[in-house]
């Protein structure tokens, strides 16, 4: 069950969701505590990434949410205490469910992909693509429809972005594969239309190469 009372959905709802889509998404550990930070390291057994977890904090580098490249079971303790020392520091007033332990993706080519969908009861319901993250608003890179769209729909919204060369090939670098980050995104439709209450869909970003396509990181505002 979506929570109605928060500004968007609990990571673990959310995740639970996109599984039920057969939407591809990086699998998280939520935990409460430095021990279950120890042991969600352990769990993952390889690199990882730990971020706060908090319907109130949207936007969460802007009270330094995230923790990159933890590699023993006491770097993991250590961003645990870490991230909540800083959100007590900047937001102390917000409501944590935890703290959020991944895989840290191996980034080898690695292609940052933006989707966002939106629904607007003054226009249509519409879905835009894009990449470049936080400077989206200055090179306005973007491409969007009135959804629900084709596969093939998709991949023109990608072709008619600046960037699309860069998603092909860079000095022999490998395309990305399309077909795994369109299907990712012609599911996401389907959540969307599925579940009336989400307002928004975030998808900030899917990482794509020759080889996979998986969301980091996807937020449900209700």
């Amino acid at each position: 069950r979506l929570l109605k009372e928060k500004k968007f959905a609990r990571n673990d709802i959310t995740q639970d969701i996109l599984d039920s889509f057969w939407v591809t998404i990086a699998r998280e550990t939520l935990v409460n505590s430095r021990e279950e930070a120890r042991d969600a390291f352990n769990e993952i057994g390889d690199v990882t990434i730990a971020r706060i977890s908090s319907p109130d904090i949207p936007h969460k580098t802007d009270v330094w949410w995230v923790v990159f490249s933890i590699k023993t079971p006491e770097d993991s303790e250590n961003a645990y205490d870490k991230i909540l020392e800083n959100i007590n520091k900047n937001v102390p007033d917000a409501f944590i469910n935890g703290v959020v332990y991944s895989k840290m993706l191996k980034s080898d080519n690695m292609k940052y992909i933006f989707v966002w969908f939106k629904r607007d009861p003054s226009f249509w319901d519409i879905i835009i693509v894009w990449m470049w993250g936080i400077y989206v608003n200055i090179l306005e890179d973007v491409s969007r429809r009135v959804w629900i769209v084709s596969r093939d729909i998709i991949m023109q919204m990608f072709k008619e972005i600046k960037a699309f060369p860069i998603l092909k090939w860079v000095r022999g670098e490998e395309w990305i594969d399309f077909d795994k980050l369109i299907d990712n995104i012609f599911k996401l439709q389907f959540v969307f239309k599925e579940f009336k209450n989400i307002r928004e869909i975030d998808i900030n970003p899917i990482l794509s190469n020759s080889k996979s396509s998986v969301i980091v990181d996807a937020k449900f505002y209700l």
